[in-house]
């Protein structure tokens, strides 16, 4: 058992998803303040990921200095029926999380894992969702590994835009 986790392994049953609770994930400091041009060249450099053109504009849109000061808790819960993102949000009593702490948690994430090791994110090829709120707008950014290229990959777009999530993604959450 990792000693930044906390195992919970239970099976619930939530409106019409089947999920299981799968830990409590504290998300460890950072130990650098960001701006975001620098969060973006850090991101490629210390964590190996790579982000889409969409969500690169929102960090330089939006983005104020990234940083993670204090551990903080995040629920992390695995979808095991196809659902679609307002499903996922109503639910399981999603709380969109700022742009600013879902970027540290994210780049938190990542560093401890840069080339797929095992961790708190999905590293087999399942998404990672984090539900986002910029300026009352929430919407949805996965986080995956790209197995082919090596590199995680982070990228955005309006919940319920694409369809329904297939079984298998990990949702992060506030706790």
């Amino acid at each position: 058992m990792k000693n930044n986790a906390y195992l919970i392994f239970t099976k619930a049953t939530i409106g019409t998803m089947f999920i299981l609770i799968k830990e409590m994930v504290k998300i460890s400091p950072l130990k650098v303040e960001l701006n975001p041009a620098d969060f973006i060249r850090y991101a490629k450099s210390k964590a190996n990921l790579r982000i889409s053109e969409s969500f690169r504009e929102k960090i330089q849109r939006h983005a104020k200095v990234i940083s993670v000061k204090e551990a903080i808790s995040f629920r992390s819960q695995d979808l095991k029926e196809s659902a679609y993102d307002s499903e996922i949000i109503g639910d399981l009593d999603i709380k969109p999380v700022k742009f600013n702490d879902a970027l540290g948690a994210i780049l938190s994430l990542v560093v401890k894992q840069p080339w797929g090791e095992k961790g708190d994110l999905h590293d087999d090829g399942h998404a990672n969702l984090f539900y986002v709120e910029i300026n009352g707008f929430t919407f949805v950014t996965r986080l995956f590994r790209d197995f082919v290229n090596k590199y995680w990959y982070l990228d955005d777009w309006e919940p319920d835009r694409i369809g329904a999530w297939y079984a298998g993604p990990r949702v992060f959450s506030r706790h």
